[in-house]
Formats: C-alpha cells, sequence, structure tokens
C-alpha cells in the first residue's frame, strides 16, 4: 500500500492540535500506522504544497483562512477540485447555504463548523476513514491493472522513435541562447522516461544543416513503424516571406539565409510532406520557434520577412490522421527565453511535464494531459499562449519514472 499525504490548512494553533488528533483517530481505526499528516497554517505555502507537492489523498482546510474572509480557503478548495483531491472543510460560521454550495459546486466530500464540531467530531472521523478506505481499496484494485498499463507503455516506447534538433549559432541570422541546452535536456529526458538511446537521434548547431536534418527524417521514414511513436522537436528560427521570389515559410537549418530561403531552409510544404511520409500513426512534433530576439523583421522591395510560422502552416502539418502539432506561442507572439531558466519558458515545462508533473497516477504521460500542463503553466510568467493543433487520439508520449 502506498503511503497516504494529509494536508491540514488551518491557522489557529488550538484547531491545528484539534484536527490533527482527530486524524490520527481515523488513521487509527482504519489500522494505518503511519503519521502523514503535513500541517500548514498559510494560504501562500499551502497553495505551493498543493501544487508541488503531492499527490494528496486528502485536504482539510478552513475556509476562513487568512484576514480576508472566506476568499483564501476557497482558492485552496477550488484547486484541490481541479486536481481532484478529496476535501473536508471545517470552519467558523458555516451555514446551510455554505454547504450546499460547496457540494454543488466543488464536490467537497463534507462540511463541519467549528461552532459545532464537539457534536459533530465522530461524524468528522468516520468521513475521514470512508475518504481513507476508498483510497487504500483503489490502490489495491489498481495495483495490478497499473503495473499492466506501465509494462504496455514501457514496451511502446521502446519500438518509439525521436528526433531533438537545437540551433544557437546561426551563421547569417541572430543568434539564439538556451536552444541547443533545450534540445539536448529533452533528449536525456526521453532517455530516462522510456526511449532507448538506439532509436533517438540529436543534432545541434552546425550538424543541424539542411542536408543532414533531411536525412534524419528520412531516417524516421525509413525506421518508425505504423504503431510506433514518433517525437520530433525543433528549437531554433522559423520565418515567413511574404511576397517576392521564394514567398513561403520555412524551418531554418543552421545555413539558413535570407538570400536563398529555397536552398538554405525547410520549407512548410517539404516539412509536411516528411510528416506525410512517416508511417507511425502516432507523432508529434514540438516546435519552440519565434524566440524573443529572434529574426527582426525585414523589407526589401515588396516583400517582408517575419518570424514564426502562421497558423496555415501548423493546420497543413497536422492535416494528416495521426499528428499533433505543438508550438510554443501563437503566431502574434514570441517564445521567451528566460534568464532565471536553464531552458527556454516552453521547453522549461515541457521537459517538467515528461518527467512527471504530466503524469497520469500510472505514470504514463498522454500527449493531451502534457499539453494542458504547459499552456496552463507558460501563461503565468509571460504572454505567451502555446497552442495544439491535433488529429490524432490521446496517446502516451512518454513513461514518468518521478
Amino acid at each position: 500500500m502506498s503511503p497516504f499525504k494529509i494536508l491540514l490548512v488551518e491557522d489557529e494553533a488550538s484547531w491545528q492540535d484539534i484536527l490533527k488528533d482527530y486524524l490520527k483517530l481515523a488513521l487509527k481505526n482504519i489500522e494505518y500506522p503511519e503519521n502523514p499528516i503535513q500541517i500548514i497554517g498559510t494560504y501562500d505555502e499551502a497553495k505551493k504544497a498543493l501544487e508541488n507537492d503531492g499527490p494528496w489523498d486528502l485536504l482539510v482546510v478552513d475556509i476562513r483562512l487568512g484576514s480576508q474572509k472566506n476568499t483564501f480557503g476557497k482558492f485552496l478548495v477550488k484547486r484541490a477540485y481541479e486536481l481532484i483531491i478529496p476535501t473536508i472543510v471545517v470552519s467558523g460560521e458555516i451555514t446551510v447555504s455554505d454547504v450546499r454550495n460547496f457540494l454543488k459546486e466543488y464536490e467537497v466530500n463534507d462540511c463541519f463548523s467549528k461552532e459545532d464540531f464537539a457534536s459533530q467530531d465522530k461524524a468528522f472521523v468516520e468521513s475521514v476513514e470512508k475518504i481513507l478506505n476508498a483510497k487504500q481499496h483503489q490502490q489495491a484494485s489498481r495495483g495490478n491493472a497499473v503495473n499492466q498499463v506501465q509494462n504496455d507503455a514501457v514496451l511502446g516506447l521502446k519500438n518509439s522513435y525521436a528526433l531533438l534538433i537545437g540551433i544557437a549559432d546561426y551563421l547569417h541570422i541572430n543568434r539564439l541562447n538556451k536552444t541547443t541546452i533545450d534540445a539536448s535536456d529533452t533528449y536525456h529526458t526521453l532517455a530516462q522516461n522510456g526511449y532507448q538511446n538506439a532509436n533517438m537521434h540529436l543534432l545541434k548547431d552546425k550538424q543541424a544543416n539542411k542536408v543532414t536534418i533531411t536525412n534524419e527524417f528520412n531516417w524516421l521514414a525509413d525506421s518508425a513503424e505504423v504503431d510506433d511513436t514518433v517525437f520530433i522537436f525543433f528549437s531554433g528560427h522559423s520565418m515567413q516571406k511574404t511576397g517576392g521570389l521564394n514567398a513561403g515559410e520555412y524551418l531554418c537549418p543552421v545555413e539558413a539565409n535570407l538570400n536563398d530561403l529555397e536552398n538554405s531552409c525547410i520549407s512548410s510544404k517539404e516539412f509536411a510532406m516528411v510528416l506525410r511520409s512517416i508511417r507511425a500513426n502516432r507523432v508529434v512534433v514540438f516546435l519552440d520557434i519565434s524566440h524573443s530576439g529572434g529574426i527582426s523583421e525585414t523589407k526589401a522591395g515588396n516583400s517582408h520577412v517575419l518570424a514564426g510560422l502562421s497558423e496555415a502552416v501548423f493546420n497543413l502539418l497536422a492535416e494528416q490522421e495521426g499528428r499533433v502539432i505543438i508550438a510554443s506561442c501563437k503566431p502574434d507572439e514570441v517564445s521567451w527565453e528566460l534568464p532565471d531558466m536553464r531552458n527556454s519558458l516552453f521547453t522549461h515545462y515541457l521537459l517538467e511535464g515528461l518527467r512527471g508533473s504530466a503524469a497520469r497516477i500510472d505514470g504514463t504521460v498522454p500527449i493531451i494531459r502534457l499539453f494542458d500542463y504547459i499552456s496552463d503553466k507558460v501563461p503565468q510568467h509571460r504572454s505567451q499562449h502555446p497552442f495544439i493543433k491535433s488529429a490524432a487520439e490521446n496517446f502516451i508520449v512518454a513513461m514518468s519514472t518521478k
């Protein structure tokens, strides 16, 4: 049986002691030998614990926490609901409407008033026992099923392929800072979470020229079978040219040259053909492009060169069934590299998700769950909104060992 984790959020010391004793009684009644209770008295610490220290089996919270009446505690209840954490509210001045609204909106398991707690203490203990007993039953019945899912996921990913490309030292256009680190870290993260080194290729800087990238695309097309998964990661420049010769949209290899886009870059049409040529029915492409401080907008005659790709290109890339395209930002935004992060903002949360933050309880990381995690976290730092184009099922993209 996995250890329980109970979070008690209460800012009054006397009530911390009371509730802790009744929680310990409930644990004793179900013959649980450990003391898994963590007590926190402030909203900020509790919010951080909910987000980072889980998964939690039970939240016991005072909704009147803090100086703002009924505000901070309710935020915690809402977040627990989003994280699917069973919750019991114990608070002063609980009314019938409070109970009804909580049960309806946030599916709170139980509510208790401090004023009447002396007559409800047994009910509180029974409520805790009911939740934890259910958790024990779920753990026992889920064990074999989880192991089977894990084994299937690991076996499936052993037959999967990954191509990681990061370019910082461009020969003819602006240099980038963290792109090669991003590609390397993604490579190592995949190696630790289900992928085989023999099935992964990493290209950085001068290795990532157009000829070599094209050869690697051919490797994927020749190697991946129908039931395999293919993971493509590109961190570097992309551009759009409107008007004039070679108008179109391009991914930029290391030798990308604004004066010779056709020969030095990979056009969106070429890339779409690559994705169509790969036999695997599960292909995900991560594009960390449009970097802040990247290609500056230029104008020559009646033509423009802009950073990034248009939404029409993302639609084209995701046109074939089984394709998922995830971009680091919307076409009119930039992809940020922040000084306090090792990786770009987008890749930072991609890696966190692959390492376990986006994993289900069985350790598998489904692609939609991974995107949801990234798209929730990134905008908390900058006006950057990753987006997805998909014509695929919600397939497993990694197996977290966290």
